[in-house]
């Protein structure tokens, strides 16, 4: 399996026990009604010479209880901002750095409030041999 980097961090994420990829954590876009987290792929950068890529993510946490979606992304960023060296078997991830503060979105058309933080990866596909 060719793991993106997305799932890897998705993954990550649930391992530090903010939720579950599939109930509360997804790639994309949040269904309705559901508080959790979503991954969004904002572009990047790859390397000319060497198998390095640059992924921009912004990560959305949305809950309708305000307190509980502030402390979500607290801890999501503590926990991953100046992350080193982990991934999968198809990934090796070398940093993530928070490029952003928590931002404040207000509240979705559920009245849901949001809170966005944006992150670089830097990461190499263990299947490029360089």
């Amino acid at each position: 399996m060719n793991s993106d980097v997305l799932t890897v961090f998705a993954d990550m994420i649930a391992a530090a026990g903010l939720g579950t990829v599939g109930t509360n954590i997804f790639i994309g876009q949040l269904p309705a009604e559901t508080n959790g987290i979503y991954l969004v792929r904002l572009g990047g950068t790859m390397n000319s010479y060497l198998p390095l890529e640059e992924t921009l993510v912004d990560v959305y946490i949305q809950n309708i209880n305000a307190q509980t979606a502030i402390q979500t992304a607290e801890t999501v960023k503590r926990t991953f901002h100046r992350h080193l060296e982990t991934g999968s078997d198809d990934q090796f991830i070398y940093t993530i750095l928070a490029f952003s503060n928590i931002d404040d979105l207000g509240r979705d058309q559920e009245y849901g409030k949001m809170y966005k933080i944006t992150f670089g990866i830097t990461h190499r596909s263990r299947a490029i041999i360089s």
